[in-house]
C-alpha cells in the first residue's frame, strides 16, 4: 500500500502559477495544504478548486512559515513547494513510484533515507537561466521529507531556510521542479526588497556590521561574481539582468542593514 503523502503551498498573490503548480500534483497528493500570507489577488479561490485546505499566516520568515505548513499537514511524509515551482510529468511520475515503495530508494526493501533532493531549473522572464543568486541552475534543494524527522531551523538563515535533521538523503534526477522566479519586473522587485530586508535582519542577528564603503563595494563584487564569474554573462538580455538582481539585492541588503543600526526598517 502506498504511503500517504501531503502537499503544501506557500502562497502570497500566486494566481498566476498557482493552478499549474497545484495541478501537476494533485494525482500525487492525498492531501494539499496552502498556507497563505495576506493574499488579495484570485489565490484562494484557485486553491479551493483544487480542493486545498486554505490556512492563514502572517509572513515572518521562511522557517517559521515552512514548520507551521507541515505542521498542519496530515501525513508524515511532505513535499512542500513554492507558489512558482512546477513539477513536470517525468518527476511526478518518480514520485508516485517512491511513494508507492514508501518512499525508499530501491522499492520496499531499500534503504530508509529521511529525505529527497529534487532537481530544480531555474526560469527569469519566460527563460532558462544558469544563474540567480544566491543558486546555480539546476539546483537540488530538499523537498521531499518525513516530517518527524526533518523541520526548518528558525534561528538559522532568514531568508535561504535550510532544513535540520537530514541524516541520510538522496538526490532525484527524473524530471524537475521548474521554478519561474520572475516573469515581470514588478514581481522580481517585490522578492528583491523582501530578501534584502530578511538578510539585513539575519546580519543583525549574526552581528555582521556594514559601512558605506560595503554597500557599495559588496555590491560591485556582487556583479562581478554572478555576471562574469557564474556566467550570468552567457544568457544574453536575461543574463544581464540576474547580474543586476545580484548587484542591487546586496546593495540594499547592507543599506538596509546599515541603517538598522539608526534605528530605521
Amino acid at each position: 500500500m502506498a504511503t500517504p503523502l501531503s502537499v503544501y503551498v506557500l502562497t502570497r498573490d500566486s494566481e498566476e502559477h498557482l493552478d499549474a503548480v497545484l495541478g501537476a500534483v494533485r494525482g500525487l497528493a492525498d492531501e494539499i495544504v496552502v498556507v497563505d500570507s495576506g493574499s488579495s489577488d484570485g489565490t484562494r479561490a484557485i486553491a479551493e478548486r483544487h480542493g486545498a485546505r486554505w490556512l492563514e499566516r502572517p509572513f515572518d520568515h521562511f522557517g517559521a512559515q515552512r514548520n507551521f505548513a507541515q505542521d498542519a499537514c496530515a501525513h508524515d511524509w511532505v513535499l512542500a513547494l513554492d507558489s512558482d515551482e512546477i513539477m513536470d510529468a517525468e518527476m511526478a511520475a518518480h514520485l508516485a513510484g517512491l511513494k508507492a515503495a514508501g518512499f525508499r530508494p530501491g522499492g520496499p526493501d531499500g534503504r530508509d533515507v529521511e529525505a529527497f533532493k529534487l532537481r530544480r531549473r531555474w526560469y527569469l522572464f519566460g527563460r532558462e537561466i544558469r544563474c540567480l543568486l544566491p543558486v546555480e541552475s539546476p539546483d537540488y534543494p530538499i523537498r521531499l521529507f518525513d516530517r518527524t524527522r526533518v523541520r526548518y531551523s528558525e534561528v538559522g538563515n532568514l531568508v535561504h531556510e535550510s532544513p535540520e535533521g537530514v541524516t541520510s538523503d538522496e538526490r532525484i534526477h527524473a524530471g524537475a521542479l521548474h521554478h519561474y522566479s520572475g516573469d515581470t519586473v514588478e514581481r522580481l522587485y517585490a522578492k528583491l526588497n523582501l530578501y534584502s530586508g530578511l538578510a539585513a535582519r539575519e546580519m543583525v542577528r549574526k552581528g555582521q556590521a556594514t559601512s558605506w564603503f560595503g554597500v557599495f563595494s559588496h555590491a560591485t563584487s556582487a556583479w562581478f561574481k554572478w555576471y562574469v564569474a557564474k556566467g550570468g554573462w552567457r544568457d544574453g538580455e536575461v543574463g544581464f539582468l540576474t547580474g543586476l538582481y545580484a548587484s542591487q539585492y546586496t546593495f540594499l541588503k547592507h543599506l538596509k542593514r546599515l541603517f538598522l543600526d539608526r534605528g530605521g526598517r
